[in-house]
């Protein structure tokens, strides 16, 4: 019921309400932001992947009253203090009604350019029961697949001329997994990027690391074309024990149209 949901946000008398979206939970935010503007003028604030490509079908077909495109972590504080105190117009990656009800579409110029600046998540901010960590090294896909999201939101996301995927150093990653090994004990860990294998340098060293210091069977995604003889290697003995790939046909002509 949408409608418990709404009381039960609105009773914690937040100033913002802020939803991240992508196309599975679209409907479920759409619905749940029309319950919440029906008892409340709370500004609605929307972020992820759907918005970021698609910002024009949430300014004109939802209850939200921003849209901000891409990443937010460095200007997040400043986003909500000045959505808050409404002198929010010069902010950068965001969308938002202006005079006459016309959306104005800032630049886009927020983005993360050395991901091991980002403070670790802190993982115990949503209930997992999961025995699994879930994990980032890396950000962004070099790839432009017609079925997927992550290669056309990387370009949007990323400035000109500079490289589409960002990779975490393995210090960095090594460290993020003890921190959260040290609150649970989980059992496995799954990297989920996009383009986990980026170079055979940073696997090697990657590998090196995790298997004396972490030791946890794990899993990732990866793009078939990247995994080499001597990349399989070093998946297997670093303790990765199964990876993710897309095949959608081995049809050219089909794979081209």
């Amino acid at each position: 019921s949408f409608d418990v949901v709404s009381e039960k946000e609105l009773r914690t008398k937040p100033d913002i309400i802020g939803f991240s979206v992508f196309s599975p939970n679209y409907m479920f935010y759409k619905c749940a932001a029309e319950a919440i503007r029906k008892k409340s003028k709370i500004p609605i604030l929307v972020g992820g992947v759907l918005p970021t490509l698609k910002p024009e079908l949430f300014m004109e077909n939802t209850c939200c009253d921003y849209v901000f495109r891409g990443e937010a972590e460095p200007v997040i504080m400043e986003l909500v203090e000045k959505i808050s105190t409404g002198k929010y117009h010069d902010m950068p990656n965001l969308a938002y009604r202006g005079e006459g009800g016309r959306i104005v579409y800032n630049e886009m110029k927020s983005l993360v350019d050395d991901l091991d600046e980002i403070p670790f998540y802190d993982k115990s901010f949503y209930s997992n029961d999961s025995d699994i960590l879930f994990m980032l090294t890396s950000r962004g896909c070099v790839l432009s697949c017609s079925y997927c999201s992550a290669g056309e939101y990387s370009r949007i996301t990323v400035k000109p001329g500079s490289g589409v995927v960002r990779k975490r150093k393995v210090d960095c990653v090594i460290e993020e997994i003890k921190q959260a090994l040290q609150r649970k004990p989980y059992k496995e860990i799954f990297f989920y990027d996009d383009f986990f294998i980026t170079t055979t340098q940073w696997l090697s060293e990657f590998t090196e690391r995790y298997s004396k210091e972490i030791g946890l069977p794990y899993s990732c995604e990866v793009f078939p074309a990247t995994v080499t003889r001597d990349i399989a290697s070093l998946l297997a003995k670093s303790g990765c024990k199964a990876v993710f790939m897309g095949f959608q046909t081995a049809n050219d002509a089909y794979k081209k149209k």
